[in-house]
């Protein structure tokens, strides 16, 4: 659960940063897709 939360934090954070580089924005729609699917990786890139 702590870990859901803290993935959610780093998802939420990164969100704020979408509009500086497609590369931002690819990562977080992968984090979304990683947060909705729980089989999906979880191996983020630094955001």
């Amino acid at each position: 659960m702590l870990r859901g939360i803290q993935e959610f934090h780093m998802t939420t954070w990164l969100m704020q940063n979408v509009g500086e580089s497609e590369a931002v924005a690819a990562e977080y729609e992968r984090r979304i897709a990683s947060l909705r699917d729980d089989d999906a990786p979880h191996n983020w890139l630094p955001g």
